[in-house]
C-alpha cells in the first residue's frame, strides 16, 4: 500500500526537484506509461487497443530533457529488462542472421535489440531516426514496434539453413523464432518507449506526421518560455535522491501484481472528456481515444492501489469520477502537439487544418471575454498578444485565422474603430 502519497504524487516531486515545472510535468506522464507495462497488452474488452502508452519530452536542447529520462529509469525495478537505443538500422530493428566463414561452425540467429525487451529509451530521437540514412523505410517498422504487432524479417537472399540448435532456448526466453524453410525470423515487440527530441525541422516533422509516428507517443510538448528559462538557470534544482528511491520501491511493490486483465474505463464517465474535445478541435484525432483510456487506467490502478485495493483483474466498476476528473484536467496536453506542434527554430511552423482551428478557438474565446467586459471590439495587436500567450504560432497565423473567421461570418470589423474586430452580433453598450 502507498499510504497518503502514490506514485503519481512521488513522481511530481521528484520531477520538481530535477527540473521543476519540466520536471514534474515529465515525470508524471513517465511514472504513468511504466504503469501501463503492468498491464496485458490489450484490453480485455476492446482488442484492437494497446495498453502500452509511450512518452516523448519534446522541446529545445539543452533543457534537462535527457537528465530527466536518465533520472527516471532508475526508478524501474531490476526486473525489467531496459534497453538503450541509439540507432534504428534495419538489422537492429528486425534482427538477423550471422553466417560464419568457418564451413564448420552453423550460422547463428542475431535476435532484434528488442526482442525480450520491457522499455526502449531513447534520449535523442532526431538522430535516432536519421541514423542509417533516410528513415521512410524504417518508420513503418517502428510503427510496427510501438503498436507491438508482430515484426518479421525475411532472409530470402540466405535460403534454407541450419542454425545452431544450442541457441534455441536463449531465442525461445527472447520470444524470437525462425523458420528455416522461409528463412523468417520474426519476434513480438511488447515495449514502453521513453524517447526526448529537440523539435524537428519542417520536412522531418511532415514526413512524422503523415505517417502517424508521432501519434503512437504521448507528446510532453513544452514551449521554452523566457519565464522558463530563466527558472532552469536561476533555481537551484537538486536531485532528491530519497525521494527517487522512494519511488523506486513504489514501482516495485506496484510491479509485484500481475494484471491478469483489464478493462476500458466506462463510457458514461469518458463520453463527457470526449464531447469536451469538440471545444478545441472539430475534428479530434482518433488516436486521442487511446491516449485518454490509457491514461485513465493507469490513474485508476495507481489510486486502486494506493488505497488498498491492488488487484489482479480490474472492470469497469474499479473506474471512479477521480480518474475521469484527473484526465479532464489535460485535454489540451492532447490536443495542443497534434494540432500546434513545436517546429525547430529557423523553420517555418506546419501549420495543418487542425491549428487553425485551435487559434480561431482561442481568437474567439478572447472576443467572448472581450464583449462580456463590456468592450466593443479588439485590435489585431491584442488578439495575437493573447493567441500567443497559449500557442506557439506566428503572427501571419493568427492574422489568416482572424481573415477566415470574417469570411465565416463568426467575426466582423468594427466599423467604428478602425482596426477593431469582434464577435458577429456584438452591438456597442449603450
Amino acid at each position: 500500500m502507498l499510504g497518503n502519497e502514490n506514485s503519481l504524487m512521488i513522481a511530481k516531486k521528484l520531477g520538481a526537484s530535477i527540473g521543476g515545472k519540466l520536471g514534474e510535468k515529465s515525470l508524471e506522464e513517465l511514472e504513468l506509461a511504466f504503469v501501463t507495462k503492468l498491464f496485458p497488452k490489450k484490453f480485455s474488452n476492446m482488442p484492437t487497443l494497446r495498453t502500452r502508452q509511450h512518452v516523448l519530452l519534446y522541446w529545445r536542447r539543452g533543457f534537462l530533457k535527457t537528465t530527466i529520462l536518465r533520472e527516471f529509469i532508475k526508478t524501474i525495478p531490476e526486473q525489467f529488462k531496459v534497453v538503450r537505443l541509439s540507432a534504428s538500422t534495419t538489422e537492429i530493428l528486425l534482427g538477423s542472421v550471422y553466417i560464419p566463414k568457418n564451413p564448420f561452425e552453423k550460422p547463428r540467429i542475431i535476435p532484434s535489440i528488442l526482442a525480450g525487451a520491457d522499455f526502449a529509451i531513447i534520449t535523442e530521437h532526431s538522430a535516432f531516426l536519421k541514423h542509417g540514412g533516410p528513415i521512410q523505410g524504417r518508420l513503418a517498422i517502428l510503427n510496427d514496434i510501438w503498436e507491438g504487432e508482430k515484426i518479421v524479417n525475411n532472409l530470402v537472399k540466405l535460403g534454407q539453413i541450419q542454425t545452431d540448435p544450442n541457441q534455441m532456448p536463449e531465442l525461445e526466453k527472447l520470444g524470437v523464432k525462425f523458420e528455416p524453410k522461409e528463412a523468417a525470423l520474426s519476434y513480438e515487440p511488447d515495449i514502453v518507449v521513453f524517447s526526448a527530441s529537440h523539435p524537428f525541422d519542417r520536412k522531418t516533422l511532415s514526413l512524422l506526421l503523415d505517417c502517424g509516428h508521432m501519434d503512437r507517443f504521448c507528446i510532453v510538448q513544452v514551449q521554452i518560455t523566457p519565464e522558463i528559462a530563466r527558472e532552469c538557470l536561476q533555481e537551484e534544482h537538486v536531485l532528491d535522491v530519497s525521494l527517487q528511491e522512494k519511488l523506486r520501491q513504489q514501482n516495485e511493490i506496484l510491479s509485484q501484481t500481475r494484471i491478469k486483465s483489464i478493462e476500458t474505463a466506462p463510457n458514461n464517465l469518458i463520453k463527457p472528456l470526449y464531447e469536451r474535445f469538440f471545444a478545441l478541435t472539430e475534428i479530434p484525432d482518433f488516436r486521442i481515444k487511446g491516449d485518454v483510456l490509457r491514461a485513465t487506467a493507469a490513474h485508476m490502478v495507481i489510486r486502486n492501489f494506493s488505497q488498498g485495493n491492488a488487484k489482479e483483474v480490474y472492470t469497469a466498476s474499479d473506474y471512479s469520477v477521480e480518474d475521469a476528473d484527473f484526465v479532464a484536467e489535460r485535454l489540451g496536453d492532447f490536443i495542443e502537439p497534434r494540432i500546434n506542434p513545436l517546429v525547430a527554430e529557423g523553420y517555418p511552423e506546419v501549420e495543418t487544418q487542425h491549428s487553425k482551428q485551435y487559434v480561431k478557438l482561442h481568437v474567439c474565446n478572447f472576443l467572448e471575454a472581450s464583449k462580456s467586459n463590456g468592450n466593443n471590439g479588439e485590435p489585431l495587436r491584442a488578439i495575437v498578444e493573447y493567441v500567443q500567450s497559449k500557442v506557439s504560432v506566428h503572427y501571419q497565423t493568427v492574422r489568416n485565422a482572424v481573415q477566415e473567421l470574417v469570411s465565416q461570418s463568426r467575426v466582423e470589423k468594427n466599423p467604428e474603430r478602425f482596426g477593431y474586430y469582434r464577435l458577429v452580433g456584438t452591438k456597442k453598450e449603450d
